[in-house]
């Protein structure tokens, strides 16, 4: 039965190496997981391009997978393909002093307005704004942010977003780039 989100793939004519989804990572044909799923009667698909196998993994759903190939062949994806997968995927944040804030953030459209829109408004209230500021990761748990902790987080996406789309802009101009780290430590 095929599922996308535990699958193979042999991509182009590589006869060496498969990338697994679940394990967001290229594996050797003779990798014992990968052997045993072959002999439960599995098959791997068989796909032309990294491009082409980056769009059938985000139509699934599987946003950090299709990170991962970017990561993996960066060469061999087009520059909004890696810009979407960077989005898709999220940002993971650590939190000097404060763990229970740890988590990976979404960063998509919808979110990135709404993380402007609330820096905006604590920046406006000048620090007289009481409470906490609550806002889910992409596991759906709330975090509860002071005012001064979340405009920090808003900041550090405010310059990951920045890099993504400079380093999207220098793919475009015809330079290699690489994607920033999509991991920050927040102090």
């Amino acid at each position: 039965m095929y599922r996308p989100e535990d699958c193979y793939w042999t991509v182009g004519d590589n006869a060496a190496q498969v990338f697994s989804s679940a394990r967001r990572a290229l594996v050797a044909v003779g990798d014992q997981t990968y052997t045993a799923w072959l002999a439960d009667g599995n098959a791997p698909s068989r796909i032309a391009s990294w491009a082409e196998l980056h769009d059938v993994i985000m139509s699934a759903g599987l946003a950090a997978a299709a990170h991962a190939i970017v990561a993996l062949k960066p060469d061999d994806v087009t520059p909004q393909q890696a810009l979407d997968a960077a989005f898709a995927a999220g940002l993971a944040a650590a939190f000097a002093g404060a763990p229970e804030l740890d988590g990976v953030y979404p960063i998509d459209a919808e979110n990135r307005s709404r993380i402007a829109a609330i820096a905006a408004s604590l920046r406006a209230a000048k620090g007289k704004r009481d409470g906490a500021v609550g806002f889910r990761d992409v596991a759906g748990e709330i975090h509860a942010f002071s005012g001064r902790q979340f405009l920090d987080f808003a900041a550090a996406v405010e310059s990951y977003v920045f890099a993504l789309y400079t380093a999207e802009a220098t793919r475009l101009a015809g330079h290699g780039a690489d994607m920033p780290n999509p991991a920050v430590t927040i102090l």
